[in-house]
């Protein structure tokens, strides 16, 4: 696993898109995005400026310790995606809950 800035994740999306013309241009190539965003109240704006920087919108986009129950999913909207969020952990504040955000392609 590596941390990666945005310009090199977007150098590194570059060398493993397949060329074009060679595929049906309405294929859909699986990809997902890993993010241990340590608290969506702090840190989802800051996310959301991140994924506008990278240059490929990815299948699904996963989030660790969101720290937000699903009745509060609609507070983090994300264009063009689905979100499903899992319940926290009951009694503790920090470093639990998950989130996927489904490409609605």
């Amino acid at each position: 696993c590596n941390s990666l800035t945005c310009q090199s994740l977007n150098k590194a999306i570059a060398q493993l898109k397949p060329n074009k013309s060679a595929q049906d241009p309405k294929a859909v190539h699986f990809s997902s995005y890993f993010h241990n965003i340590d608290g969506n109240k702090t840190n989802f704006n800051n996310f959301n400026v991140d994924l506008k920087r990278i240059d490929h919108q990815f299948s699904v986009l996963a989030l660790a310790e969101t720290n937000v129950e699903p009745e509060l999913q609609s507070l983090y909207n994300i264009p063009n995606y689905t979100s499903f969020y899992q319940c926290t952990i009951e009694d503790k504040d920090k470093g639990t809950g998950v989130a996927l955000y489904i490409n609605n392609y």
